[in-house]
């Protein structure tokens, strides 16, 4: 703890009070750009809500900007970031977080490089943007699964020290058993005083179920572990009289109701939540003739603000 305490104390001395930053870029000054699919943690903790800003730079010179969008399906705001460029590849991007709620800018420990074209994180495997090196962080959890789901609906965050699993629609949750390892035997979990038994302990995963986990010398550590049934991604939010069609779709779909569409940016995902394409709006025709047969989830940006979102199917 008294480690913990003294990298928190530092980091803090790199933080600074200060007005919201005019953190801008114009698509129209670049020819090529990556897309970034990821949420915030500061701290530890993942930031939540939608005023808050993040920055792509290269040196001094910002090349992208985002604010979280909430997608309700999975419970957490979501950074979008395109990162612009002139270059094929190599620049190296770092990246700014201005907290709104506190006023407060941070710099944040990813670097990243630039190659055109590149797609990183989606909803179940976000990229972790993180003021906090994830070697000072406490790894325990090797592995956390239930019986009879797939590896690639659990996702364990050993920055944040969540864990994020999809269950059947049908799992009885109330009552489910974890089997689990640690990175050293000698740790051991409970649940408030109960001690936790790997493929033995049934409990109620309805809600989010926290574990402290403790080691050798006695260190306790929280991690928290969140369940959803498996459902596909539904239209959560309309906060305009935005409508498509076709749907089933073919080779287009026709978008009616964006007011601006040179403004306005579409992003597709698959169902779990990875991106597809991601392309700027010119007019109310969006060519979807190179997507495979199968359902898909349509997001409108209007600058840095979701507009639409809705599922919609492509049938070949």
């Amino acid at each position: 703890m008294r480690k913990l305490f003294t990298i928190i104390c530092l980091m803090i001395q790199f933080q600074a009070f200060s007005q919201i930053p005019d953190w801008t870029v114009n698509p129209a000054d670049y020819s090529e750009d990556m897309v970034m699919t990821g949420v915030v943690s500061i701290f530890g903790e993942e930031i939540r809500g939608e005023d808050h800003i993040l920055g792509a730079f290269v040196e001094d010179e910002c090349r992208g900007v985002a604010k979280p969008i909430y997608i309700e399906s999975f419970d957490r705001y979501y950074m979008f970031l395109q990162v612009r460029s002139n270059e094929v590849k190599d620049e190296i991007v770092t990246f700014k977080f201005y907290d709104a709620i506190k006023e407060l800018q941070y710099s944040l420990v990813n670097v990243d490089t630039f190659l055109v074209g590149k797609v990183q994180g989606n909803f179940n495997d976000p990229y972790i943007f993180t003021n906090v090196d994830s070697t000072d962080t406490l790894s325990v959890f090797r592995t956390y699964e239930f019986l009879d789901v797939d590896e690639d609906s659990i996702h364990i965050d050993t920055v944040n020290r969540e864990i994020f699993i999809k269950v059947p629609g049908d799992a009885e949750m109330s009552s489910l058993i974890a089997n689990f390892t640690f990175d050293d035997d000698s740790y051991s979990a409970y649940i408030g005083n109960e001690l936790q038994l790997t493929g033995v302990t049934a409990n109620n995963f309805k809600d989010t179920v926290q574990y402290v986990v403790v080691n050798k010398y006695g260190f306790e550590t929280l991690w928290k572990v969140m369940v959803k049934p498996l459902v596909l991604l539904q239209s959560v939010e309309k906060v305009s009289e935005i409508s498509i069609y076709p749907n089933p779709a073919t080779d287009y779909i026709s978008i009616d109701g964006v007011q601006n569409y040179n403004h306005c940016t579409a992003i597709i995902f698959d169902t779990r939540g990875s991106v597809i394409e991601s392309k700027n709006l010119r007019d109310n025709m969006l060519d979807v003739d190179g997507l495979k047969e199968g359902a898909y989830v349509l997001v409108i940006l209007d600058g840095t603000k979701k507009v639409f979102e809705s599922k919609f199917l492509i049938k070949r």
